[in-house]
């Protein structure tokens, strides 16, 4: 009855108001898994002067490879999404909870190199021996990735539960699950960070508690309230074939996502060729884009949530010869991505010096993030038709179109313009090259998409779908 009670929704129930229902839901949850690391940052930055600078640094180096983890495990949990999805529309209830398991195996596998690659960070400072020379941003960025990576297991198997509960329509107890785990992280912060004084440390050892609560959370919800998934004891083992077909989709998702992880370590490199003799500009410069990154995340996790919702919909109304259902999806896609970015870039150009104001830091740290932060915003609305038009060529299954925008816009251009930019103009004319590395990648998302949807929706005399493969 509930699936039918969703095909119907899907199939019937006005554009507008069912994308702002699936999505919202969506929005909140993935909104609130921003704030692990936001706010650690802002509770570091209330230790002392110049150990949060020191701190705040070492994040900003440390959060290209911790946004790697959160790749992995949420092309994963999209790969286990689409399995079980399929598995409970065909009825097939017991294939649906094999997906779950076997979801929560391959995760199982990521988080053994995950913990290897924690052990070599924490007691051999690798990565970020190769990237700074200064001892303390070495000793705090180790403690902290580290003590991330060697207890992952909470981040990447509550990604599963996450996204089992979103695959049968239960968005509403994924947004439990996250906001136990981030209300977890943001009372136990102050107290590990400031009242015991453990700095870095203590900053992690919040965030993976926090992790594990929404990991256990999720383990409840999925074992005793999510009734679609029924796990028993005999489906309890690894199935290769299962674990393949979560891959075939979890892979160009792991791909696709690991490539958002890619702009700060560009930028890092940028920083790093320009500045190859000035250790102390480019620590500045990693710490004040990593919370500039951070700050800008909570748009793009709403910008994520909106598209999930908005996937399944295209594909849906397509999958059922609707055309003018799935145009308006991708429509509606578009117009809520706009407003979104809008609002965003209203937010940081009307109080970014009261955003970089919450992390405590000194006048030319606050000096530079205002100028990144005023030059940067208006990019989130040439960002938000790329990622619209990257769900609709998903919604299509066409997934290369999708790796070459983003390719475009986070790393092929964005490094030679962003260089080429700070070499004529310094150091506050780098964030300029972001504008010609999201042109083009909204131009090559934008053309791809409407010759991509214009042969998968061409309609013969008969009125039937052509699907050109």
């Amino acid at each position: 009855m509930e699936n039918s009670s969703k095909t119907n929704r899907m199939g019937n129930e006005k554009i507008p108001t069912l994308l702002l229902k699936t999505a919202l839901p969506m929005m909140f949850s993935m909104v609130v898994s921003a704030f692990y690391n936001i706010v650690d940052s802002v509770f570091i930055g209330m230790m002392g002067y110049p150990a949060n600078e020191k701190a705040i640094t070492a994040l900003g180096y440390a959060y290209p490879l911790q946004m790697l983890l959160v790749a992995v495990a949420i092309g994963t949990g999209i790969g286990v999404n689409a399995v079980l999805s399929k598995a409970l529309g065909q009825g097939k209830k017991e294939k649906a909870s094999k997906a779950c398991v076997n979801g929560y195996m391959l995760m199982i596998f990521f988080y053994v190199v995950f913990l290897v690659l924690g052990l070599a960070i924490y007691f051999g400072d690798f990565y970020f021996s190769i990237v700074t020379s200064d001892e303390e941003v070495i000793t705090a960025g180790s403690k902290y990735l580290g003590i991330c990576f060697i207890f992952s297991f909470g981040q990447l198997l509550q990604l599963v539960s996450e996204r089992s509960l979103c695959a049968t329509g239960k968005t509403n107890l994924a947004m439990i699950m996250q906001l136990a785990g981030a209300l977890t992280n943001i009372a136990l912060d102050p107290l590990f960070i400031l009242v015991w004084d453990m700095g870095v440390e203590g900053a992690a050892i919040a965030t993976i508690i926090g992790q594990m609560v929404s990991m256990i959370v999720g383990f409840l919800l999925v074992g005793f309230v999510n009734k679609e998934i029924a796990i028993h004891k005999d489906d309890i083992r690894f199935e290769f074939l299962m674990m393949k077909k979560i891959l075939k989709v979890g892979l160009p998702s792991i791909a696709l996502q690991a490539l958002q992880s890619l702009q700060p370590l560009v930028f890092q490199l940028v920083f790093m060729s320009l500045f190859p003799s000035s250790g102390a500009t480019i620590d500045m410069l990693v710490g004040i884009y990593g919370i500039y990154y951070k700050l800008q995340n909570f748009i793009f996790m709403a910008f994520y949530g909106m598209v999930n919702a908005m996937l399944p919909l295209i594909a849906f109304n397509y999958g059922n010869g609707n055309k003018k259902r799935a145009k308006d999806a991708m429509f509606y896609g578009y117009l809520y991505g706009l407003i979104i970015a809008t609002i965003g870039v209203i937010i940081f150009e009307a109080i970014p010096k009261e955003l970089l104001l919450l992390f405590n830091l000194n006048e030319e740290w606050v000096d530079t993030g205002v100028i990144l932060t005023r030059i940067s915003a208006p990019t989130f609305i040439l960002a938000s038709l790329c990622i619209v038009s990257n769900a609709t060529l998903q919604s299509y299954g066409n997934g290369i179109h999708p790796l070459v925008a983003t390719s475009l816009r986070l790393l092929i251009v964005l490094f030679p313009a962003s260089f080429l930019f700070g070499y004529l103009g310094g150091v506050n004319a780098i964030w300029w090259g972001s504008y010609v590395a999201e042109v083009l990648g909204a131009i090559y998302a934008l053309s791809f998409t409407y010759l991509v949807s214009k042969k998968k929706n061409a309609i013969n005399k008969t009125g039937d779908v052509i699907v050109n493969s």
